[in-house]
């Protein structure tokens, strides 16, 4: 009779499998990719909208009435400035704006508070505002191929910063405002004329990943115990010679190390 019984409740469960399948099952989200589209496509749903390299220039208006907006890209489109109306989406965690013209940034960018991935590789920045540091939430930056000699003290505020790429800048050292940033997991400098890697750096506990390919270092600090939880560290192209090599691998033997 239980015999009977527990196969009756395995028969109603296996004939139940699939009628709850969907609940609970995320909606669609709406992804945008031309303002031709946008113009078809319920504003208010829009959460990510690519308009990377559009053939149709983009006009302020057109990042209007974007309440749900998280994405946004506006890469490649030789623009100068940042359209006003990217300041005004409270929602924004994603922006993309590389290699247009910009040359500085404004201070309505720290208005964003909950930008979390800040790409502007490719513009011709030689300095950022101090608004950079309103940015709390921030766990990528990305700034390569600017003209940036200096990162602002306010960088140290962006204390959720996990990777930060400089590559292709005009640093001739590592910037002090990264010294605070714990959190800090990958940092990238290469092709800029670095000349040492600070002592400091060996102590941001999080660190994994450095990259100063093309850099003019040739010597690393003497203590590299710091360094030991590296998992890569890139080097190539520096001014390194062998008997310099030789002690880092011995020093770092856990570490994947290019020369």
């Amino acid at each position: 009779m239980k015999i009977s019984v527990l196969i009756l409740l395995l028969s109603v469960a296996m004939s139940t499998t699939g009628c709850f399948d969907n609940k609970g099952k995320p909606k669609d989200v709406p992804t945008v990719v031309s303002l031709a589209e946008l113009s078809k496509t319920n504003r208010a749903e829009v959460v990510r909208l690519y308009l990377r390299a559009s053939s149709v220039p983009i006009v302020d208006s057109d990042l209007a009435d974007l309440p749900s907006l998280e994405v946004l890209d506006l890469s490649e489109l030789e623009m100068k400035t940042i359209p006003s109306n990217v300041f005004s989406i409270a929602t924004l965690k994603q922006f993309y704006f590389a290699y247009n013209a910009l040359e500085a940034l404004p201070p309505e960018l720290a208005k964003l508070k909950g930008l979390n991935y800040l790409n502007l590789d490719g513009n011709r920045l030689a300095s950022l505002s101090p608004a950079i540091g309103d940015l709390q939430d921030l766990r990528f930056l990305r700034l390569n191929g600017n003209k940036l000699a200096d990162l602002p003290a306010e960088v140290s505020k962006l204390k959720k910063l996990k990777r930060i790429y400089l590559k292709q800048n005009a640093f001739q050292k590592v910037p002090s405002a990264l010294e605070s940033l714990s959190m800090l997991e990958d940092v990238s400098m290469d092709g800029n004329p670095v000349t040492r890697i600070p002592d400091w750096l060996a102590k941001l506990p999080m660190l994994k990943n450095l990259s100063f390919s093309g850099c003019r270092i040739s010597k690393l600090p003497e203590d590299l115990k710091g360094f030991s939880g590296l998992r890569s560290l890139q080097l190539s192209g520096c001014p390194i010679d062998k008997k310099e090599m030789e002690r880092i691998r011995a020093a770092l033997p856990k570490t994947a190390i290019v020369f």
